[in-house]
């Protein structure tokens, strides 16, 4: 049986893959879709994406809970329990999608609002591409939460690699669909199908790989059934503020400014979102593993593993967002070769540090997660997104885009990366949360020394170039990985770090010969 370690680093390297080709289809779809539909599919299509998403209200965040709940049925190899789960969510998804389309019925009469005049689609094929945006999201609930199964196991590298088959189908079928029909809705069509084979295909594995969760019969107690109804409540209103907070930013841009610059910044969106995607695959991996940390109620391991995560995802924001601020717009310049769908600097500069302290928090929502510490923490985020709304509408009209991102990164650093932490530590951690700011900031420093130096460097290459995008995306990474090494070499994390790499490659050597040994034999 492989040990968590193992599992981790297989998970992490099957998401890893997974992203890069996600990334490289995902830009070829999105080159395909400009050149043959225009700006304005393209504006639409992210307008839509975000007013899907508040859709996924209705999910709850019942994915999470799943995942929590099953820890300590999977521990105990209690398999008539988790069929249990199984049964309960099975019921509680198949409301979820009936909810997701009636509320997506309700919303279709205010979209006139939301799209600016600019748009010249006509409103028959803007009602049609919403419907079937409605319809694929209201399906992906239908068989989509027996993964949870296959993540709680921690085989994640399982989902990605029928991700990775599905992503090639869709990419395929959408390109080829363009250049024959150049129809968007052709082009919505190919998704909603490729999601059905991808969820089929994993209900289908799931079932095989763990057949007793088609145990029907298994069933909750009340008291079981009763903590679940509690935590969805507590979940409901962090994952409203979640929602509510990643994408107010499209709906704010289309209403004050333009559906169009909806679109440009979506592609910006899709820089950073594929990036975030790859350090949350880190997040991902060893998600199950700190589950099964959890149970240990081993406080010291707990604070040290968290600590190790902190110098990590620091690092990886830091480097991430440095070298998407310096080689953005010569991205975009090699890639659309169109100054016209390029954002402002400063805007540039404020997308790329919202992402940085989204993404240096990533190992407290882990936690959080892993603790189920859903109740006290629910108002956080919900309070932040609502003096995002505010701070948006309010710096959109006397600063235009850079207004939007820049009460994003406001309304984070008030609330959500003060409070949660502080709370985390006195809950989890039994110690205060003085250690967590005091390491954040001296990690902040190194991280504008590192932009700093960084910018510095590349200011010197002028040409834009595929040479020259490359020079200045390993000068960030150079720049930036000296800084942080140099300065945390000696700490006990990267102690913890290089011990925690020598015993998965000692246990790989191990498992490698007890093979060669058995073929022998």
């Amino acid at each position: 049986m492989k040990s968590r370690k193992q599992k981790s680093l297989k998970n992490l390297i099957f998401g890893i893959l997974y992203q890069i080709i996600n990334l490289v289809l995902n830009f070829v779809c999105r080159t395909f879709l400009i050149q043959k539909l225009g700006e304005e599919i393209l504006g639409i299509n992210s307008l839509y994406s975000s007013i899907l998403s508040f859709l996924s209200l209705a999910e709850l965040g019942i994915g999470t809970i799943l995942v929590f709940s099953l820890y300590k049925s999977i521990a105990k190899n209690d398999e008539e329990k988790i069929a249990a789960y199984m049964n309960y969510y099975k019921k509680i998804y198949n409301i979820i999608a009936l909810v997701v389309f009636v509320l997506g019925i309700f919303i279709a009469p205010f979209l006139k609002f939301l799209i600016s005049p600019d748009i010249t689609i006509s409103n028959v094929d803007l009602y049609i591409y919403y419907f079937l945006f409605l319809g694929n999201s209201a399906l992906s609930y239908l068989l989509g939460y027996k993964q949870t199964i296959i993540t709680a196991y921690q085989n994640m590298s399982v989902i990605k690699i029928f991700n990775i088959a599905t992503t090639l189908l869709r990419t395929v079928a959408r390109i080829i669909l363009l250049v024959v029909v150049p129809d968007y809705k052709i082009y919505i069509l190919a998704e909603i199908i490729t999601n059905f084979i991808n969820n089929l295909a994993l209900a289908i594995y799931a079932e095989k790989k763990y057949p007793f969760i088609k145990n029907k019969e298994a069933r909750l107690q009340d008291e079981e059934k009763k903590e679940i109804k509690s935590n969805i409540k507590s979940t409901f209103l962090y994952k409203l503020g979640n929602v509510v907070l990643s994408n107010t930013c499209s709906i704010v841009i289309s209403t004050m400014i333009s559906t169009l610059v909806v679109g440009y910044v979506s592609n910006y969106n899709t820089i950073t979102g594929s990036l975030a995607g790859f350090i949350s695959i880190l997040n991902s991996a060893i998600f199950a593993s700190i589950g099964s940390i959890t149970l240990e109620n081993n406080t010291e391991k707990s604070l040290k593993v968290f600590r190790t995560l902190l110098l990590i995802f620091h690092y990886l924001s830091a480097f991430c967002a440095i070298a998407m601020f310096i080689t953005f717009n010569d991205f975009m310049m090699l890639w659309l070769k169109d100054s016209a769908l390029l954002i402002d600097e400063v805007s540039v500069l404020l997308l790329c540090v919202y992402f940085y302290f989204q993404n240096i928090a990533v190992p407290v929502v882990c936690f959080r997660e892993n603790y189920g510490l859903f109740k006290k923490v629910k108002f956080y985020i919900l309070i932040t997104s609502l003096i995002n709304i505010g701070l948006s509408i309010l710096l959109c009209h006397f600063l235009g885009l850079a207004g939007v991102f820049l009460s994003m990164i406001l309304s984070r650093l008030m609330i959500i990366d003060t409070l949660e932490p502080n709370y985390l530590y006195k809950t989890v951690f039994k110690t205060s949360a003085k250690d967590y700011y005091l390491r954040q900031l001296g990690m902040l420093i190194l991280t504008l020394v590192s932009g700093v130096a960084s910018y510095f460097l590349c200011s010197l290459i002028q040409e834009i170039s595929i040479i020259n995008f490359i020079c200045k995306g390993l000068i960030c990474f150079g720049v930036t990985t000296f800084i942080f090494v140099i300065f945390t070499f000696r700490s006990k994390e990267m102690k913890y770090l290089k011990d925690l790499t020598c015993t998965i490659c000692n246990e790989y050597k191990g498992k490698k010969k007890d093979k060669n040994e058995n073929k022998v034999s």
